[in-house]
This record gives structure tokens, C-alpha cells and sequence, in this order.
């Protein structure tokens, strides 16, 4: 459960957001279950290709923003939010 209209089930990549689901792809599920587990803190940029790419397919800033940009519409809420320079944190509305 993200808030009291939004969940995300990570088995099946499936958001729900007023009952209404749409499924994310692999990448954008990744990515959204580490902003999840990290909530309320600043991640960097270099965080999240440790965490999320492997060494040989480590990922520019653009693709990460891509992909932060893909999550923001699906959610359709202010949870991202980024700070120049530190990077990115997921905060409950």
C-alpha cells in the first residue's frame, strides 16, 4: 500500500490506483520497490545503479530519469521528488 488510493504488488508489477491496475515493466518494478524500502531519504544516482543495474549494464543519468519520469505518470501523484545534484527520494502524500 503506497497511500489509501495507490498499492503496488511487486509479484505481479501490477499499480492500483483506484481500482484501476496498470502493469509497470521490470525496470520501473525494480525500481519502484527500492524507492519503496528506502522511503523518506535522498538516493543518489550511483545508488541506484548499484542497486538496480549490474556492473556491465550500468544505465546514464537520462535512462534513470526515464524511467522516474515513466513512474511519475503511472502514479499520477507527487511521490518522486528529486533534488538537483543529490538525487531522488519517494515520500508519501
Amino acid at each position: 500500500m503506497i497511500d489509501s488510493e495507490t498499492s503496488f504488488d511487486p509479484s505481479s508489477m501490477q499499480v492500483t490506483i483506484c481500482g484501476k491496475s496498470e502493469r509497470v515493466r521490470p525496470m520501473e518494478a525494480k525500481l519502484l520497490s527500492y524507492f519503496l524500502a528506502n522511503q523518506e531519504r535522498f538516493i543518489s544516482y550511483e545508488e541506484l545503479f548499484r542497486a538496480l543495474w549490474s556492473f556491465d549494464d550500468t544505465p546514464d543519468e537520462s535512462t534513470v530519469r526515464s524511467y522516474v519520469k515513466n513512474l511519475r505518470k503511472i502514479l499520477k501523484k507527487d511521490f518522486i521528488t528529486s533534488q538537483r545534484g543529490v538525487g531522488y527520494r519517494f515520500e508519501r502524500v
